[in-house]
C-alpha cells in the first residue's frame, strides 16, 4: 500500500488544466473581458441617451444657455442632428438676439447650418472641418443717430493656461447660400461660395494674444442683380484683449487688388485706425454692374481712415478720412458716347461729417476738366457746393465721340468750349441755385446743297470746303424753387447769322429772342449740316438766298411757351424762285400757331395776302382742331411755285386764287376759286383751267373746268369729310391725241380723238367708280387702230377693266379682275389674233420693214395674290412665231411657245426654232430673286445672218453652235456647256476693219463664261483671245486680246500695221480696257489730204459724251512705233517717231504723249516745204489737243523762207523770217503773190479787165492743175496762165510746173514755159541721210550748180 502523498492525486482533469496556464494571462483575459462588457454596456446606454429626446432638449438649452451667457444676448436653437456616419452636425433655426436697446429684429437668423469633420488620425489627434454650410442666413444691423448698434459684445471666458493650440481648422468647402444682409430694414441679397477655406489661429497665455490667417480662394459672391463677383482673399490677424491688428488683408479679383491694414483699439469704444491701398479694374465693375456707362480703366485710391465712437455723436460725423485717387486713362463707350479720359487726380476728405474733394482735374477730348467740391454735415442738415471749369475742349473730339452724330459724311465741326459753372443746394436739389457762363469760338463746315449754283449771286455763295465761322457766348442761372432760367447776353453768331436771347424762363416766362440772317444760304448750310441722314434717300435742297430777320417774345411757362412775334424777309431765292418780300405775325402754342396779316411778294410778278390759324392740342393738329384760312392770290407765276415746292414738272402760266375757309377738318365751311392762265405743262398748252369749291360744314363740293387740245374736260365732286363719303363725275370730250406734245415731240404720226366718262359714288373706304375712255380711230405711223374701248369699274372693293382694240389686221382683248381686299386676289387675260411683223416695224423701224415679214400671236393668263409674289401664277402661250428676212433667212417656232410663272420660278417650256442654217431647242427656268441659280437648255446651231435682222448696216455670215443643258446637274454645278464658233465673219461700214474666218470656243459656268480659245482673221493678221465673263453675282470682264500683222486704214488716207496685246478688267460700271499697240509700216495712200488730215483735230462744237458702257470704260493705252517712220504721199513726205498713250473713256478718249518728226517735206498752195524737224506733242488730259513746235522752209525767187508754227492747232501761232531778212508783211506778201510789196508797187496798175482775165485763168488753171494731179499721181502740177499785156515775164502762154517725189529721198522739180522751148529749168534733191542732202541744178540759161545741205542742231 502507498501511503506517499500526492497534491494532484483528487484533482479532475479541467483542474488539473487550468493549474498548467499562467495566473498572469487568467487576469488579462478577465479584464478584457470585463472592459468589452463595459464598452458595450457604455455604447447601449450612449445610444439611449442620444436617442432620448429628454437628453436631446437638455442639450439644447445647455447649448443655448452657454452661447446666451459669452455673447451677452438670447441665442436660440430649435433642433440638431448628430450624424456619427459622416462625423457631421446639422443645427437648424439659429437666432441671435440683438444687443439691448435693439434686442429686436434679430441680429442673425440661420434656417440650417451644417459642420462635418474629418478625422486623420485619432492617435496623433489630427482632424480638420471637411464642410462648412450656410443656408438662407440672414443678417440684420441697426445703428442709430448716437452710434449706438445691436451688435453683441463677446464676453471673456477667463480662462487661462499655457499656449496651446486652439484649433487648426482647413476647411475644404464652404457654401453659403441665399443670404440677406440688411442695414437699418434696408435689405441686400447676398450668395457666397468658398472653396479652400483656411483659417489657423493660436493662443498665447502669457501674452493673451490671438495670432492667426484667414485666406481662401476661388470665392464668389452674388448680391441681388449684381453679377458674380470671383475673388480671393489673404488676411492675417492678432487679437487681445484690448484690440485688434490688422496686419493685412489683401482682397483680388482678376486684375483688381484692395490691400488694408488696420488698428482697433478698446472693443467697448473702438478707435480703429486703417490704411488702404486700392488698384480697381473698372471694366469688372462695369460687368458685375451691368452698367455700360461705366468707363474702363485702371483707378488706384491709397489713403488712411480713423474713426473713434464718440458717444451721441453720428458714426458718419466720427470718420476722419484722407485719400487720393488718380488714373493714367480711362474709356468711356456707351452706344451713344465713346470717348478718352487721361491724367485723372484729385484728393478727397471726410472729417467731422463734412466731405471735400480737392485739386481735382482731367484730360478729356483735347481739352481739360477742373474742378472742387464740399459737402457740409453729411449726417444731418447738408449743404454742397459744386465748382467746375472746362478749359479748351475740342469740338472736332466732341463730334467724334458721339455715336451716331446726326453730323453727315464730310461735315466737320471745330473749335473749342469753355466754360465755368458753380453750384450749391441744400438737402435736395429742390434748393439748387446754378450759374453757368460758356464760350465758343469755332466753325461748321460740310457740304452745301447740291442745288443749282447758278441760281445764287456770286456775293452770296459760300465754299463748300470753307469753314463758317461759329462763336457763341452763354450767360445762364438756373434756380429750382420755382424752375427758372435766366438767359442774359447770351447769342449764337456766324458770320451772316446772329441769334440772341434775353430774359427769363420760368413759370411766368418773359424771353426776348431776335433772329437776323443776312444770307440764308449760310443758314440752309448749317441746317444741313446738322440735319439727321434721311432714310429714304436724300433730303430735298432749297438752294436758299436772301435776308430774314424774327423779333419775338416768348411767355407763358416753361412747359407750356407761347413764341410772339414777328417775320421778315426780303429778296428771298428758292430754288432760283424770287420772292421779292415776306412778311408775317407768327403766334405759336402748345394750343394754336397762327400766322396773321401775311404778305408775300415774288419777285417775277403776282402777290399773297393770308391769314392762316389752328387750334392744337399738346403741339399736335387734330381732325377736330378748329383752322381757318383767308387768302387772296394774284398773277403767281407757276414756275416759280414749281420751283418753291421742288417739283421737277416744267409749266408755266399764271394763278390766281380767292379761299376764305373756316370750320374744322371734319367740318369745313366757306369757299374759293382757283384759275390757270396761260398755261403750259410737259410743252402742253392748256388752253384754262378753273376750280371752284365751298364748304357748308357737312359737305365740300366744287367744279373743274379744262380746255386742252381742242377739247375740254369738266368735273364735279362732292365730299363729306365726317361720314367719308364723296360723289364725282368727270367728262372729256374732243380731246386731239394727235396735238399731244408728247407725241409731237417723238415725231409720231398719229390721229386719233379721245373721249371719256367716269362718275364714281363711295366712301374713302370703299371707294366706287365707272369710267369709260373711247377711241373711235388711231391711226399711227400709217397703222389704224379701230374701236379702242377701254371700260373699268370699281364696286365693293372688287375692280374689273375690260380693253377690246382692232388693229394691223388683228384685234386685241383684254379682261382683269382685281380684289381690292386682303393680298389684292387678281384675275387677267390677253387675247390676240394672228398679228403680221410687218406693219409692226413699218411703225417703229420703216428702214427694216421692207425686209421683214413674219406673223405671231398671243395668249396669255395672271391669277393670284398681287400682294403674295410667290402664290402668283401666269402663262403665256404663242401659238405661232414666223419670221423672214430678204427672202435670205426664215425662221419658224416648231411648236407653240409656253412661258409660266409659279413659285416665283419662270419656266420656258421647251421648244424648237428651225430655218435656214439654223435649227435650236432651248429651254429655260429661273426662279425671280437675285443672283438666281439658272436652269437652261440651248442645243443646236444659228446662222449668224440672224444678227443682220437686228442691225442691217452690218454684214455677218458663219454658224454659232450651242451645247448648253444644265437639266438634270447637281444643284451646285447650276447653267454650264459650250459654245462653238465656226467661220464667222463679220464687217461694217462704220469700222475700218472687220472679222473673217473667227473661230472659237466659248465654255459656259455656273457663273462665268470662258473663252477656251478664239482666233480669227483681221485685217489680213491674226487675231487671239482669251480670259471670260463672270456674270453672277455681277457680270465682271476679265478678258485679252492679242492681234498680230494687222492692216488697217484709219484714219482716212493712212494705212499701217497693228500689233496688239490689250486686255478688258472691270464691271460694267467701271471697267478698264489697258495694253499696248505698236504701229509699223505707216504709209499713205493716194488719197491723202494733209488738209483733211488736220481738220480732224481742229477745234469747234463737241458733243457731249454718250452715256452707257461707253462712259464707262476708262481706256490705259499705250501706242507706239516700233521703227522710224516715212510717210509718203505725192504731196506729203516725214520720217518720225511716236510714243503716245489714249486715256479716258471709250465714249471721250483723249490722246497723250509726243510725236517727234526727224525730217521731210510738204507741198502747200504749190510750194514745196522742207521740214527742218520739230514735235507734235499731246499734253492736255481732257481732250485730244495737238500742240505743234515745228519749222519748215521754202525758197521763192531769190529769198529763202522761213515759217515757225507753236501752239495747238486751233490756236496756232506762226513765225516769219526769211534770207535775205523782210518784214513779216513782205513774206506773208512774197508767200501769197510771189511778190514782195515792194516789186508789186514797182509795177503798173494792172487793168481792171486785165486783172478779171488773170484771176478767171488762174482759178480755171487750179481746178484743172488739181484734178490732174491726183489723177496722174503727180505730187504738184500748176499751170501759171501769162497773159498778153501783162505784167507776168515771158511771152503769153502759160507756165508749167511738175513736181514729183520719186521715193521718199528723191524730189524732182521741172518747170518750162509752152510758148519757148529754152525757157526750162530742172532741179533735183536727193536726202542721203536725216542730216544730209544734196541737190543738183539746171537753170533756164543752161547753167548747171550741185548743193550740199547739213543739218545741225545747237
Amino acid at each position: 500500500m502507498n501511503t506517499g502523498y500526492s497534491p494532484q492525486g483528487n484533482l479532475s482533469p479541467s483542474e488539473r488544466q487550468q493549474q498548467k496556464t499562467p495566473l498572469w494571462l487568467r487576469i488579462g483575459g478577465w479584464i478584457a473581458a470585463s472592459s468589452a462588457l463595459l464598452v458595450l454596456l457604455i455604447a447601449l446606454t450612449l445610444a439611449g441617451i442620444l436617442h432620448s429626446a429628454r437628453f436631446h432638449r437638455y442639450l439644447i438649452d445647455k447649448v443655448q444657455q452657454q452661447a446666451s451667457e459669452t455673447l451677452g444676448v438670447q441665442v436660440q436653437l430649435q433642433n440638431f442632428t448628430l450624424r456619427l456616419s459622416h462625423l457631421s452636425l446639422d443645427l437648424y433655426g439659429i437666432t441671435v438676439h440683438g444687443a439691448n436697446p435693439y434686442p429686436d429684429p434679430p441680429i442673425l437668423q440661420v434656417e440650417h447650418a451644417e459642420v462635418g469633420v474629418k478625422i486623420v488620425s485619432a492617435f496623433r489627434r489630427q482632424w480638420y472641418l471637411d464642410t462648412l454650410r450656410i443656408d438662407r442666413p440672414v443678417v440684420k444691423v441697426t445703428t442709430d443717430a448716437n452710434g449706438r448698434s445691436n451688435i453683441p459684445t463677446i464676453k471673456s471666458s477667463g480662462s487661462s493656461g499655457s499656449q496651446t493650440s486652439l484649433f487648426d481648422l482647413g476647411i475644404r468647402h464652404a457654401v453659403l447660400d441665399r443670404g440677406e444682409a440688411f442695414y437699418n430694414n434696408r435689405q441686400s441679397d447676398l450668395d457666397a461660395d468658398l472653396h479652400d477655406l483656411v483659417f489657423n489661429a493660436t493662443f498665447d497665455a502669457a501674452s493673451q494674444k490671438y495670432s492667426g490667417r484667414l485666406a481662401y480662394s476661388n470665392g464668389r459672391l452674388t448680391s441681388g442683380a449684381l453679377q458674380q463677383i470671383p475673388h480671393n482673399l489673404e488676411a492675417q490677424f492678432e487679437a487681445t484683449p484690448s484690440g485688434f491688428v490688422l496686419k493685412e488683408a489683401k482682397l483680388t479679383s482678376g486684375p483688381s487688388q484692395l490691400v488694408v491694414t488696420a488698428d482697433l483699439e478698446n472693443y467697448a469704444k473702438p478707435d480703429l485706425r486703417a490704411h488702404y491701398d486700392a488698384l480697381l479694374d473698372t471694366s469688372e465693375f462695369r460687368q458685375i454692374l451691368n452698367n455700360p456707362s461705366i468707363p474702363t480703366g485702371i483707378v488706384r485710391a491709397t489713403g488712411s481712415a480713423h474713426y473713434q465712437q464718440t458717444p451721441n455723436l453720428a458714426m458718419i460725423d466720427s470718420i476722419d478720412l484722407k485719400g487720393d485717387v488718380s488714373s493714367q486713362r480711362l474709356d468711356l463707350s456707351t452706344p451713344s458716347l465713346r470717348m478718352q479720359a487721361t491724367d485723372l487726380l484729385g484728393h478727397y476728405s471726410l472729417e467731422n461729417g463734412d466731405a471735400a474733394l480737392q485739386d481735382f482735374h482731367l484730360e478729356i477730348l483735347g481739352g481739360r476738366l477742373s474742378g472742387s467740391g464740399k459737402m457740409t454735415k453729411m449726417g444731418g442738415d447738408s449743404h454742397t457746393q459744386v465748382q467746375a471749369t472746362l478749359q479748351g475742349l475740342s469740338l472736332r473730339e466732341l463730334n467724334h465721340a458721339v455715336q451716331g452724330s446726326a453730323l453727315p459724311n464730310g461735315a466737320t465741326l471745330n473749335g473749342v468750349l469753355n466754360a465755368d459753372a458753380n453750384a450749391n443746394w441744400g438737402k435736395t436739389l429742390d434748393d439748387l441755385v446754378a450759374t453757368a457762363q460758356s464760350t465758343i469760338t469755332g466753325g461748321v463746315a460740310g457740304a452745301a446743297p447740291a442745288g443749282n449754283p447758278q441760281a445764287l449771286p456770286v456775293a452770296q455763295a459760300i465754299p463748300v470746303a470753307q469753314a463758317i465761322p461759329v462763336d457763341s457766348v452763354i450767360h445762364a442761372r438756373y434756380i429750382g424753387r420755382g424752375n427758372q432760367l435766366s438767359l442774359s447776353r447770351s447769342y449764337l453768331r456766324t458770320p451772316h447769322t446772329t441769334l440772341t436771347v434775353d430774359g427769363v424762363m420760368s413759370n411766368t416766362s418773359n424771353l426776348n429772342v431776335s433772329l437776323e440772317a443776312r444770307d440764308l444760304h449760310e443758314v440752309e448750310v448749317i441746317a444741313r449740316v446738322f440735319e439727321p441722314p434721311p432714310s429714304n434717300g436724300p433730303a430735298p435742297q432749297l438752294d436758299l438766298a436772301g435776308a430774314a430777320s424774327f423779333q419775338g417774345t416768348i411767355h407763358g411757362t416753361t412747359k407750356a411757351p407761347h413764341l410772339a412775334g414777328r417775320l421778315s424777309a426780303s429778296n428771298v431765292l428758292i430754288r432760283g424762285a424770287g420772292i421779292k418780300q415776306l412778311q408775317s405775325t407768327v403766334d405759336l402754342s402748345p394750343t394754336g400757331a397762327g400766322l396773321t396779316n401775311a404778305e408775300l411778294q415774288l419777285a417775277s410778278r403776282g402777290r399773297i395776302h393770308f391769314n392762316a390759324n389752328t387750334a392744337l392740342s399738346h403741339w399736335s393738329f387734330t381732325p377736330t382742331s378748329q383752322l381757318g384760312l383767308r387768302l387772296q392770290a394774284s398773277e403767281l407765276s407757276l414756275a416759280d411755285l414749281a420751283r418753291i415746292a421742288g417739283s421737277q414738272v416744267p409749266v408755266t402760266g399764271t394763278l390766281n386764287a380767292n379761299v376764305n375757309v373756316h370750320g374744322t377738318q371734319l367740318s369745313p365751311q366757306g369757299q374759293g376759286t382757283v384759275s390757270l392762265g396761260r398755261t403750259v405743262v410737259y410743252e402742253q398748252p392748256i388752253d384754262s383751267a378753273n376750280l371752284s369749291f365751298a364748304g357748308a360744314g357737312d359737305e365740300l363740293h366744287g367744279d373743274l373746268a379744262v380746255q386742252v387740245i381742242d377739247g375740254q374736260l369738266q368735273s364735279r365732286f362732292s365730299l363729306r369729310p365726317r361720314n367719308k363719303t364723296y360723289t364725282a363725275q368727270l367728262t372729256a370730250t374732243g380731246l386731239q391725241l394727235g396735238q399731244l406734245q408728247s407725241v409731237k415731240s417723238k415725231s409720231i404720226n398719229a390721229t386719233g380723238t379721245l373721249s371719256a366718262n367716269a362718275s364714281g359714288q363711295g366712301t374713302f373706304d370703299n371707294p366706287g367708280l365707272d369710267a369709260t375712255l373711247n377711241i373711235p380711230q388711231l391711226i399711227v405711223q400709217g397703222q389704224t387702230f379701230s374701236n379702242s374701248n377701254l371700260h373699268v369699274n370699281l364696286a365693293n372693293h372688287l375692280a374689273n377693266a375690260n380693253l377690246i382694240c382692232s388693229a394691223v389686221n388683228s384685234s386685241l382683248r383684254a379682261v382683269a379682275k382685281v380684289a381690292l381686299t386682303g393680298d389684292y386676289p387678281a384675275e387677267a387675260s390677253i387675247d390676240t389674233q394672228s398679228i403680221p411683223l410687218q406693219p409692226i416695224l413699218a411703225a417703229y423701224a420703216p428702214a427694216q420693214a421692207a425686209d421683214v415679214s413674219g406673223e405671231t400671236e398671243l395668249h396669255a393668263t395672271l391669277n393670284g395674290p398681287l400682294k403674295d409674289q410667290k402664290r402668283l401664277e401666269a402663262h403665256v402661250t404663242i401659238p405661232v412665231l414666223k419670221v423672214a428676212y430678204q427672202k435670205t433667212l426664215q425662221l419658224a417656232a416648231a411648236a407653240p411657245i409656253h412661258i409660266d410663272y409659279k413659285d416665283n420660278i419662270v419656266s420656258l417650256q421647251r421648244f424648237g426654232i428651225r430655218g435656214t442654217d439654223t435649227d435650236l431647242q432651248l429651254q429655260a427656268s429661273f426662279p425671280v430673286q437675285p443672283n438666281p441659280p439658272i436652269s437652261a437648255l440651248l442645243l443646236g446651231s444659228v446662222n449668224l445672218q440672224l444678227a443682220q435682222l437686228f442691225s442691217p448696216d452690218i454684214r455677218t455670215s458663219g454658224q454659232i453652235k450651242f451645247d448648253i443643258n444644265s437639266y438634270g446637274a447637281p444643284s451646285s454645278s447650276n447653267i454650264g456647256g459650250q459654245v462653238n464658233i465656226v467661220d464667222a465673219s463679220f464687217s461694217s461700214g462704220d469700222l475700218p476693219i472687220g472679222l473673217q474666218h473667227g473661230n472659237g470656243v466659248l465654255t459656259l459656268t455656273k457663273n462665268r463664261l470662258n473663252i477656251s480659245s478664239f482666233e480669227g482673221t483681221v485685217g489680213g493678221g491674226k487675231v487671239t483671245a482669251q480670259g471670260g465673263v463672270t456674270y453672277q453675282p455681277a457680270i465682271q470682264f476679265d478678258l485679252g486680246l492679242a492681234a498680230k500683222g494687222v492692216r488697217m486704214l484709219y484714219p482716212q488716207g493712212v494705212r499701217e500695221g497693228v500689233d496688239a496685246n490689250v486686255t478688258l478688267t472691270g464691271s460694267t460700271d467701271n471697267a478698264l480696257l489697258g495694253g499696248s499697240v505698236s504701229l509699223s509700216d505707216i504709209s499713205f495712200t493716194p488719197a491723202f489730204d494733209l488738209t483733211n488730215f488736220i481738220s480732224q483735230f481742229s477745234g469747234g462744237i463737241t458733243l457731249p459724251p454718250s452715256q452707257g458702257f461707253s462712259q464707262n470704260l476708262q481706256l490705259n493705252l499705250a501706242v507706239h512705233s516700233t521703227n522710224d517712220v516715212n510717210l509718203v504721199s505725192r504731196t506729203v513726205s516725214i520720217n518720225g517717231s511716236a510714243n503716245l498713250q489714249v486715256r479716258g473713256t471709250a465714249a471721250d478718249p483723249v490722246i497723250l504723249g509726243r510725236v517727234n518728226l526727224n525730217n521731210g517735206d510738204v507741198i502747200l498752195n504749190g510750194e514745196r516745204f522742207v521740214l527742218n524737224g520739230g514735235t507734235i506733242e499731246f499734253v492736255n488730259p481732257s481732250e485730244t489737243q495737238p500742240v505743234l513746235n515745228l519749222t519748215l522752209y521754202t525758197n521763192i525767187q531769190e529769198y529763202s523762207v522761213y515759217l515757225r508754227f507753236n501752239g495747238p492747232i486751233d490756236q496756232l501761232r506762226t513765225n516769219y523770217s526769211s534770207d535775205p531778212a523782210l518784214p513779216s508783211a513782205d513774206i506773208i506778201n512774197l508767200l501769197a503773190f510771189g511778190k514782195t510789196t515792194e516789186a508789186n508797187a514797182a509795177n503798173p496798175s494792172t487793168p481792171a479787165n486785165q486783172a478779171a482775165e488773170s484771176l478767171i485763168a488762174s482759178q480755171v488753171s487750179n481746178q484743172v492743175t488739181s484734178r490732174v494731179s491726183k489723177i496722174a499721181g503727180i505730187s504738184q502740177l500748176s499751170i501759171s496762165p501769162v497773159l498778153a499785156g501783162g505784167t507776168s515775164q515771158g511771152p503769153p502762154g502759160a507756165n508749167i510746173t511738175i513736181q514729183q517725189r520719186v521715193t521718199g529721198n528723191l524730189f524732182i522739180t521741172f518747170s518750162s514755159n509752152v510758148a519757148s522751148t529754152q525757157n526750162q529749168t530742172i532741179q533735183g534733191q536727193y536726202q542721203l541721210t536725216p542730216k544730209i542732202a544734196v541737190s543738183g541744178t539746171r537753170d533756164q540759161n543752161g547753167g548747171f550748180a550741185v548743193d550740199g545741205l547739213i543739218k545741225k542742231s545747237w
